[in-house]
This record gives structure tokens, C-alpha cells and sequence, in this order.
């Protein structure tokens, strides 16, 4: 609202202007009386009010002298003077001092209203004009930063646009420091971008050394220092409550000359662009010091390998192997710099093929395996990668103890069914007994008792079987050695005429000849 002083040295008058018409209904709000000039001077400078409403005779100071000593401080206020009859021609020198608005006693509500009226119109015009000028300068101010910032790389600021940086800025700083601003889960629209600038710019006062800017996908504070939260906080509490925002942000490094702009700037976006790979202290974004470092190369690493791990230790009931199977995928996600959404991806495919597997087991851990929709949409709302891998963790660790409680007990067909979805996996009966929580000296001894073969020898049967079925289909040698498990089309050759009594070529061509 605007704000009203009165100045008078008759409480009648007084009184009487304070009600003499609806000031609020012109915005206007009274913020003080004096019944002198000198309290009246004084009233001026501390409460700097919108409009004065003066008396020309008073003591102390008249209004004439008020009203000179008021411009002589730089006081823009609109004044009102009133005066009696045998003064008006006196009063008419305020003119000289910028004083478009008197009136004679006693006051007329119809006079008062129309100068009010048209006061209340030019402030609304000054308003905007401020409005407009402010946000040239401030689009001027924006667009030097952008060079800043630029420096360095291609761009080079000129003489002239720094001289245009340190006027509006009133430069040199002692320091400078960059705060970049941007959304936890999302990129910032457009029209959300402005409303934090907006915001922002409303809590910069003209004497804090801080510039606001909008550049690219984010809103950003240069600063000489930031010492506090007071200048940003409000904005993000209030942009959570009203637009359902999750507002971060990073700060570049101190530092303290222009020149080194460029490198705080790119510093505090570079965190804010890997932010999903970063810790959070509040809403900081930080650096990780908890990253795990493990020896996976990234070539080698494969998800179907991740989650078939994954899924043996959770039916062994081995929890720590569970968490160093997500660390090792999130290392290798840090250190090949997957984006954001290649690793939730991942992490969602690594938890279905893990399901798959322990069903090819026991079909009914399905029913106690968290949906597959359920888990998807909870590694989409995780905002880090740290919290994506915490995340799976409580999602699986449960999964031990409700495999061995509701799962019923293996039995050897279990085993068998296994081995047919499975043949052209690396098995081995160390991995099964660990697998269906069998001894492995045991289980080798009950293949024999149960097929009538160790369990190598009934291995090769099922994989020479399968590789029969495709090269009657018309599979190539190598293809179908590569399908049923043998890493070589040597070996292959040689347990296929070991158990057919002829090489997987001449067993291709005599089902060709058959065919034609």
C-alpha cells in the first residue's frame, strides 16, 4: 500500500483528514501525523511516505520550508499543501519545489478525492515505468552475466560491457559467489523459472551486493557473499507450498576477481547438470563421499549377470552379497557416467530379471515379490542414484527371509525344471546346491541315483539334445554352440559326436538332405 503523512498543527484538521475519505480504498494507508514542521521534516526521512499532506503555517518549520528541505534531502514524495485564503498566493510558491496539489480551508471531500484520484493514477504510471525500466536493466545486467560466464571459453568481455556490469552492479566486490537454482526431480518451466525470480528479486534489497539472472535451465544468485538462507529460503518454502516444487541448488566457490566467475559458475552448474549422482545436505547439492569405489569394469558388465547373482543370494539367505551386487552396479553406473534415465532403466530391468529367476525355481515367490509397476514407479521417485540403490536394497533384503518362510521345499524336479529353462547358463552343481539349499556332495549323489548320470554327464545330455533340435531347424554349427552353453566350437564338436556318434555338421546336412 501507499503510505500517508499528515502534517498539521490542528488536531480538528488532523482528525478530520484522517476520515475524511476512504484511504484504503485508494491503497493508501496513514503511517504517521506531526503537528510541526520539524517533527514533520523529521517523519519524512524516516517513514518515507507516498504523499505528505502539509499545513503551509506551523511552527517550527512552515510548509514551505518542509517541503524545500524535504527535496534538498532527495525525498521524492508527492505533497498536498493546504492553506487559508489570505495565504493561497503564498502557498503557490510550493509550485517552484514541485508541488502540483493545494487546497484551501477548510477541505472539501470533493477536492480532496480528485487530487487523491489523480495522484493515485500518476503513481500507477511511475509504477510501471519503474516496472519497465527496472526489468531493462535487469535483462541488461542478465545479459552481461551471460558473457561473464562465457569468459574464458570463446568469449572475451569487452571494456564496454564491463563498464555497463560495474555501473549496474556497482562493482568491484570483494568477493563474488554463484548460487545456481534448480528443481530435484524435474527441468524448471519456463514460467516457473520467473516466478523464483520474481521471488528472488523481492528479497534482494538495494543495498545487498547480489545480482538475480535466469540462464538456461536455471535461476542463479551472484553475490559478494552467501552467508545465509535468509536471501532464498522463503522462496523455496513458499515454491513447495504454491507450486509443488523440490527447489536445490549449488554454489560455485568463492572467489575474487572477475575473471574467475566463469570457473564458479561452471563449478556449481556442472553439480547442478550431475546432480542425480550427487549427496544432498538440505537442499545443497554436494559432492558424494560415500561413492563406492569396487573393482567392476564397466565393459564386462552385463544386468542379466547382475540380477542372476542377485537372485542366487537371496535364495542362499546371503544379504551382504545382495548389497555388493547394487553397489557394484552402482559403481559402474558412476563410472561410465550413465545418465539418469539408463540407470533407472536398468535398476527396473536388474529387479524383473531377478524375479524371473527365482520363479524359474518356485513360481510361488511371485506372490510375495513386490509388482513390478510398484517398483518402477518407486525407482522413478528416487532423486539419486544413491537413493535408487538404497531403495532396491529395501526392496530385496525382505525377499530372504519370505523366500525360505514361504516357498515351499525344493524338491529335485524343482532342479531338473531348472536346468531345461537354464542349460545355456555357466551352471555348475556348486551353484545349484547353493541355489535350492541342497550339500553339494549330496546333490551330486542324488543326480546319479536319480537320471543315472553325474551331473556334467546329464548336463552335456541336455544341451546336446537342444543343439539336435536347432540344427534340424537349420541353425548354423557356431550359432547353435553358442545357445545351448559351450563358450567353444571345438568342445562342442567333440561332445556331440561323443554322445551322437557323429559331428554337428554331418548331422545338420543329413536333416538338410531330409528336408529337400
Amino acid at each position: 500500500m501507499y503510505k500517508l503523512l499528515i502534517i498539521d498543527d490542528e488536531p480538528i484538521i488532523r482528525q478530520g483528514l484522517r476520515s475524511i475519505i476512504d484511504w484504503e480504498r485508494y491503497d493508501i494507508r496513514l503511517c504517521g501525523e506531526a503537528d510541526n514542521g520539524i517533527d514533520g521534516l523529521r517523519l519524512c526521512g524516516e517513514l518515507a511516505p507516498d504523499l505528505v499532506i502539509i499545513d503551509v503555517k506551523m511552527p517550527g518549520l512552515d510548509g514551505l520550508e518542509v517541503i524545500e528541505e524535504a527535496r534538498a534531502m532527495g525525498l521524492v514524495c508527492d505533497f498536498i499543501v493546504l492553506s487559508g485564503y489570505s495565504e493561497f498566493s503564498y502557498a503557490q510558491k510550493a509550485t517552484e519545489f514541485g508541488v502540483r496539489s493545494y487546497l484551501l480551508k477548510p477541505v472539501e471531500q470533493e477536492d480532496l478525492v480528485k487530487r487523491v484520484g489523480m495522484l493515485r493514477k500518476e503513481w500507477e504510471m511511475r509504477k510501471k515505468e519503474r516496472e519497465r525500466q527496472d526489468e531493462s536493466i535487469r535483462l541488461l545486467m542478465e545479459r552481461k552475466l551471460h558473457s561473464l560466464f562465457r569468459m574464458g571459453s570463446e568469449h572475451e568481455m569487452s571494456e564496454e560491457e564491463y563498464g555497463l556490469l560495474a555501473a549496474g552492479l556497482k562493482l568491484p566486490w570483494s568477493s563474488y559467489q554463484l548460487l545456481l537454482i534448480d528443481d530435484e526431480r524435474r527441468e524448471l518451466e519456463m514460467s516457473e523459472r520467473e516466478w523464483i525470480l520474481s521471488r528472488l528479486l523481492g528479497s534482494c534489497s538495494p543495498d545487498d551486493r547480489a545480482a538475480v539472472f535466469s540462464y538456461q535451465r536455471v535461476v542463479g544468485i551472484l553475490a559478494e557473499a552467501l552467508d545465509g538462507e535468509s536471501l532464498w529460503n522463503p522462496c523455496f518454502l513458499d515454491g513447495d507450498d504454491q507450486l509443488g516444487l523440490e527447489l536445490v541448488y549449488a554454489i560455485g566457490p568463492r572467489v575474487f576477481n572477475l575473471e574467475q566467475i566463469s570457473q564458479s559458475f561452471h563449478k556449481a552448474y556442472d553439480e547442478i547438470g550431475r546432480k542425480f549422482f550427487c549427496a544432498r545436505s538440505g537442499r545443497l547439492i554436494v559432492p558424494r563421499d560415500d561413492a563406492p569405489c569396487l573393482d567392476v569394469d564397466p565393459a564386462s558388465f552385463r544386468i542379466e549377470i547382475c540380477a542372476d547373482e542377485t537372485a542366487k543370494a537371496i535364495a542362499s539367505g546371503d544379504t551382504e552379497a545382495i548389497s555388493v551386487r547394487l553397489k557394484e552396479a552402482e559403481s559402474v553406473m558412476l563410472k561410465g557416467e550413465w545418465n539418469e534415465k539408463r540407470v533407472k532403466a536398468s535398476f527396473a530391468a536388474l529387479y524383473n530379471e531377478l524375479v524371473k529367476n527365482l520363479k524359474g525355481v518356485d513360481e510361488g515367490i511371485q506372490s510375495v515379490c513386490p509388482l513390478l509397476h510398484e517398483v518402477i514407479e518407486g525407482i522413478e521417485n528416487q532423486p539419486t542414484l544413491a537413493a535408487v540403490r538404497e531403495y532396491m536394497e529395501e526392496q530385496l533384503l525382505p525377499l530372504v527371509d519370505r523366500w525360505s518362510k514361504e516357498r515351499k521345499p525344493a524338491n529335485f524336479m524343482n532342479i531338473l525344471h531348472y536346468i531345461a529353462q537354464h542349460y545355456s547358463s555357466d551352471l555348475k552343481l556348486e551353484t545349484l546346491a547353493e541355489l535350492f539349499h541342497y550339500n553339494r556332495s549330496y546333490l551330486g549323489k542324488l543326480f546319479k541315483s536319480q537320471t543315472g548320470d553325474p551331473f556334467n554327464t546329464y548336463l552335456h545330455r541336455v544341451r546336446i539334445e537342444k543343439a539336435k533340435q536347432k540344427l534340424a531347424a537349420g541353425a548354423k554349427v557356431y550359432e547353435t554352440a553358442d545357445a545351448v552353453g559351450y563358450a567353444s566350437v571345438d568342445y562342442f564338436h567333440i561332445k556331440f559326436k561323443e554322445y551322437t556318434g557323429e559331428t554337428p555338421s554331418a548331422y545338420a546336412d543329413k536333416w538338410r538332405y531330409k528336408a529337400d
